[in-house]
């Protein structure tokens, strides 16, 4: 992974790009429902697997909402998103 970064020069495009070609990536798409917003996070119902944190949550527009960052397992399935207005400012670090 450090090589990747290095070689990437830091740019995340570059970097995801990278982890994409050596298959080490890869999105899926799911469905669900937005169950609470709060402050500090988003919780849905939607089909997440282990592995799937740092993942987009869309909205129906298409439009990034969230971060996931957490499944709540044996609770319904619940996931946990970060909303974007804090995941934003540590993408274009």
């Amino acid at each position: 992974m450090q090589q990747i970064v290095k070689s990437s020069g830091g740019n995340p495009a570059n970097i995801m790009t990278a982890l994409v070609n050596h298959k080490l990536i890869r999105p899926i798409t799911t469905q669900g429902h937005i169950g609470d917003v709060e402050r500090e996070r988003i919780v849905y119902d939607a089909q997440t697997t282990s592995g799937g944190s740092g993942g987009p949550l869309f909205n129906l527009q298409g439009k990034v909402i969230g971060v996931n960052y957490a499944i709540l397992r044996g609770f319904g399935g619940s996931n946990f998103g970060i909303p974007i207005r804090y995941a934003d400012p540590l993408l274009k670090r």
